[in-house]
Protein backbone atom coordinates (compact mmCIF):
# COMPACT_ATOMS: atom_id res chain seq x y z
CA UNK A 1 0.00 0.00 0.00
CA UNK A 2 1.85 3.18 -1.17
CA UNK A 3 1.80 5.97 1.65
CA UNK A 4 1.41 8.57 -1.22
CA UNK A 5 -1.62 7.28 -2.96
CA UNK A 6 -3.35 6.37 0.75
CA UNK A 7 -2.94 10.27 1.45
CA UNK A 8 -4.89 11.15 -1.81
CA UNK A 9 -7.44 8.79 -1.51
CA UNK A 10 -8.28 10.17 2.31
CA UNK A 11 -8.27 14.01 1.18
CA UNK A 12 -10.59 13.08 -1.48
CA UNK A 13 -12.93 11.13 1.07
CA UNK A 14 -12.84 13.87 3.57
CA UNK A 15 -13.13 16.39 0.81
CA UNK A 16 -16.33 14.75 -0.60
CA UNK A 17 -17.58 14.37 2.85
CA UNK A 18 -17.39 18.28 3.25
CA UNK A 19 -15.14 18.44 6.28
CA UNK A 20 -11.92 20.08 7.10
CA UNK A 21 -8.52 18.30 8.61
CA UNK A 22 -9.68 19.79 11.92
CA UNK A 23 -12.87 18.42 11.76
CA UNK A 24 -11.33 14.77 10.77
CA UNK A 25 -8.58 15.39 14.01
CA UNK A 26 -11.55 15.93 16.36
CA UNK A 27 -13.78 12.57 15.10
CA UNK A 28 -10.78 10.55 15.03
CA UNK A 29 -9.31 12.03 18.43
CA UNK A 30 -6.13 12.63 17.11
CA UNK A 31 -4.07 16.31 16.50
CA UNK A 32 -4.31 18.37 12.73
CA UNK A 33 -0.44 17.82 12.09
CA UNK A 34 -1.57 13.93 12.07
CA UNK A 35 -4.14 14.00 9.44
CA UNK A 36 -2.25 16.25 7.46
CA UNK A 37 0.92 13.89 7.43
CA UNK A 38 -1.55 11.26 6.07
CA UNK A 39 -2.50 12.82 3.50
CA UNK A 40 0.48 14.36 2.61
CA UNK A 41 2.13 10.65 2.85
CA UNK A 42 4.30 10.97 5.05
CA UNK A 43 2.72 8.42 7.26
CA UNK A 44 0.12 5.66 7.66
CA UNK A 45 -2.67 6.28 10.80
CA UNK A 46 -2.48 2.76 12.60
CA UNK A 47 -4.42 0.09 12.19
CA UNK A 48 -7.63 0.52 14.62
CA UNK A 49 -7.67 4.44 13.42
CA UNK A 50 -7.68 2.52 9.55
CA UNK A 51 -10.70 0.24 10.45
CA UNK A 52 -12.30 3.89 12.00
CA UNK A 53 -11.94 5.65 9.00
CA UNK A 54 -13.30 3.29 6.96
CA UNK A 55 -16.70 2.81 9.33
CA UNK A 56 -16.55 6.56 8.75
CA UNK A 57 -16.24 7.19 5.47
CA UNK A 58 -18.55 4.10 4.10
CA UNK A 59 -15.46 1.98 2.32
CA UNK A 60 -14.45 -1.53 3.11
CA UNK A 61 -11.31 -2.68 4.74
CA UNK A 62 -10.07 -4.42 1.18
CA UNK A 63 -10.61 -0.97 -0.83
CA UNK A 64 -9.36 1.17 2.02
CA UNK A 65 -6.03 -1.45 1.68
CA UNK A 66 -6.15 -0.78 -2.19
CA UNK A 67 -6.02 3.39 -2.51
CA UNK A 68 -5.09 3.44 -5.96
CA UNK A 69 -8.15 1.01 -7.87
CA UNK A 70 -10.59 2.70 -4.86
CA UNK A 71 -9.56 6.55 -5.40
CA UNK A 72 -10.41 5.42 -9.26
CA UNK A 73 -13.33 4.56 -8.57
CA UNK A 74 -14.56 7.38 -6.92
CA UNK A 75 -13.72 9.75 -9.27
CA UNK A 76 -15.37 8.37 -11.66
CA UNK A 77 -18.77 8.71 -10.54
CA UNK A 78 -20.40 12.00 -9.74
CA UNK A 79 -19.14 13.32 -6.62
CA UNK A 80 -21.64 13.91 -3.66
CA UNK A 81 -22.70 17.33 -3.04
CA UNK A 82 -22.26 19.44 -0.16
CA UNK A 83 -24.55 18.11 3.03
CA UNK A 84 -25.18 22.06 3.81
CA UNK A 85 -25.02 24.64 1.08
CA UNK A 86 -25.13 28.65 2.33
CA UNK A 87 -26.46 30.88 -0.66
CA UNK A 88 -24.61 33.23 -1.27
CA UNK A 89 -25.59 36.91 0.10
CA UNK A 90 -27.15 39.63 -2.03
CA UNK A 91 -25.06 42.48 -1.94
CA UNK A 92 -26.52 44.88 0.71
CA UNK A 93 -27.97 48.48 -0.10
CA UNK A 94 -27.00 51.38 2.04
CA UNK A 95 -29.53 51.19 5.15
CA UNK A 96 -29.56 47.23 4.94
CA UNK A 97 -25.08 47.96 5.51
CA UNK A 98 -25.79 50.61 8.45
CA UNK A 99 -28.43 47.53 10.20
CA UNK A 100 -26.02 44.83 9.92
CA UNK A 101 -23.57 47.11 11.85
CA UNK A 102 -25.81 47.52 14.55
CA UNK A 103 -26.85 44.45 14.99
CA UNK A 104 -23.39 42.78 14.37
CA UNK A 105 -23.16 41.21 17.62
CA UNK A 106 -26.42 39.00 17.32
CA UNK A 107 -25.30 37.86 13.76
CA UNK A 108 -21.97 36.84 15.44
CA UNK A 109 -24.18 34.69 17.65
CA UNK A 110 -26.69 33.40 14.94
CA UNK A 111 -23.52 32.44 12.90
CA UNK A 112 -21.86 30.79 16.16
CA UNK A 113 -25.20 28.61 16.42
CA UNK A 114 -25.05 28.02 12.83
CA UNK A 115 -21.55 26.33 12.94
CA UNK A 116 -22.54 24.57 16.06
CA UNK A 117 -26.26 23.17 14.27
CA UNK A 118 -23.73 21.95 11.38
CA UNK A 119 -21.05 20.07 13.60
CA UNK A 120 -23.77 18.42 15.51
CA UNK A 121 -25.46 17.35 12.01
CA UNK A 122 -21.94 16.28 11.67
CA UNK A 123 -21.69 14.09 13.99
CA UNK A 124 -25.24 12.52 13.52
CA UNK A 125 -24.06 11.63 10.02
CA UNK A 126 -20.91 10.15 11.16
CA UNK A 127 -23.13 8.03 13.67
CA UNK A 128 -25.29 7.15 11.08
CA UNK A 129 -22.45 6.22 8.97
CA UNK A 130 -20.99 4.14 11.24
CA UNK A 131 -23.73 1.84 11.56
CA UNK A 132 -24.93 1.45 8.42
CA UNK A 133 -21.34 0.54 7.51
CA UNK A 134 -21.40 -1.56 10.17
CA UNK A 135 -24.82 -3.23 9.25
CA UNK A 136 -23.65 -3.18 5.59
CA UNK A 137 -20.66 -5.89 5.90
CA UNK A 138 -22.13 -7.59 9.00
CA UNK A 139 -18.34 -7.79 10.35
CA UNK A 140 -15.52 -5.75 11.99
CA UNK A 141 -12.10 -5.99 12.82
CA UNK A 142 -9.70 -4.27 15.54
CA UNK A 143 -6.42 -5.08 17.04
CA UNK A 144 -6.35 -5.47 20.68
CA UNK A 145 -3.02 -6.20 22.38
CA UNK A 146 0.29 -7.06 21.11
CA UNK A 147 3.25 -9.15 22.50
CA UNK A 148 6.72 -10.50 21.83
CA UNK A 149 6.76 -13.63 21.92
CA UNK A 150 8.77 -17.07 21.38
CA UNK A 151 7.44 -19.51 18.82
CA UNK A 152 8.61 -23.43 19.61
CA UNK A 153 9.25 -23.98 15.38
CA UNK A 154 10.25 -20.46 14.25
CA UNK A 155 11.53 -18.90 17.32
CA UNK A 156 11.10 -15.27 18.14
CA UNK A 157 7.75 -14.18 16.95
CA UNK A 158 5.19 -10.66 17.12
CA UNK A 159 2.12 -11.47 18.37
CA UNK A 160 -1.42 -9.46 17.66
CA UNK A 161 -4.88 -10.14 19.05
CA UNK A 162 -7.45 -9.55 16.78
CA UNK A 163 -11.43 -9.10 17.97
CA UNK A 164 -13.50 -9.90 15.36
CA UNK A 165 -17.40 -9.67 15.56
CA UNK A 166 -19.76 -11.49 12.39
CA UNK A 167 -18.83 -14.25 9.76
CA UNK A 168 -15.27 -13.34 8.15
CA UNK A 169 -13.73 -14.88 5.52
CA UNK A 170 -10.26 -16.12 6.18
CA UNK A 171 -9.11 -14.56 2.84
CA UNK A 172 -10.36 -11.07 4.89
CA UNK A 173 -7.97 -12.33 7.42
CA UNK A 174 -5.24 -12.87 5.87
CA UNK A 175 -5.09 -9.54 3.96
CA UNK A 176 -6.10 -7.52 7.10
CA UNK A 177 -2.62 -9.13 8.57
CA UNK A 178 -0.44 -8.42 5.51
CA UNK A 179 -1.57 -4.81 5.67
CA UNK A 180 -0.71 -4.64 9.40
CA UNK A 181 2.64 -6.46 8.89
CA UNK A 182 3.53 -4.12 5.94
CA UNK A 183 3.08 -0.77 8.15
CA UNK A 184 4.96 -2.72 11.06
CA UNK A 185 8.25 -3.36 8.72
CA UNK A 186 7.89 0.67 7.43
CA UNK A 187 7.42 1.98 10.80
CA UNK A 188 10.81 0.27 11.96
CA UNK A 189 9.71 -0.22 15.56
CA UNK A 190 10.10 -4.28 15.63
CA UNK A 191 13.01 -6.35 17.27
CA UNK A 192 15.39 -6.90 14.71
CA UNK A 193 15.41 -10.76 15.30
CA UNK A 194 11.81 -11.45 14.70
CA UNK A 195 11.21 -14.34 12.78
CA UNK A 196 7.54 -14.73 12.45
CA UNK A 197 4.57 -12.92 12.79
CA UNK A 198 1.55 -14.67 14.62
CA UNK A 199 -2.42 -13.38 14.26
CA UNK A 200 -4.75 -14.50 17.01
CA UNK A 201 -8.23 -14.02 16.50
CA UNK A 202 -11.00 -13.73 18.91
CA UNK A 203 -15.01 -13.17 19.82
CA UNK A 204 -14.51 -11.95 23.11
CA UNK A 205 -12.41 -9.14 23.86
CA UNK A 206 -11.29 -10.24 27.49
CA UNK A 207 -10.38 -13.56 25.64
CA UNK A 208 -8.04 -11.64 23.81
CA UNK A 209 -6.42 -9.66 25.89
CA UNK A 210 -5.56 -12.34 28.37
CA UNK A 211 -4.09 -14.20 25.33
CA UNK A 212 -6.54 -17.38 25.71
CA UNK A 213 -5.40 -20.51 24.13
CA UNK A 214 -7.24 -20.63 20.75
CA UNK A 215 -6.13 -22.39 17.05
CA UNK A 216 -7.98 -19.72 15.71
CA UNK A 217 -5.15 -17.91 14.33
CA UNK A 218 -2.17 -17.83 10.82
CA UNK A 219 1.38 -17.25 10.39
CA UNK A 220 1.87 -14.41 8.28
CA UNK A 221 5.21 -14.54 7.18
CA UNK A 222 7.77 -10.95 6.48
Amino acid sequence: MDKQTFGELLKYLRTEKGISQKDMADIMKVSSSAVSKWEKGFNYPDFEIITRLADFFGVSMDEMSHPEETLQKLQNRQPLQSLVTDPLPEAPSVEESAARTISGKKLFSRKTLHILVIAGILFCIAGGILIYNHCKNHYSVRAVAERISEDPNYGPSYDLAFVMKGSIPIKKLKEIGETYIADLLTSGLLPRDTKVYRFFFYTDEQDATNWKVTENYSFLFP
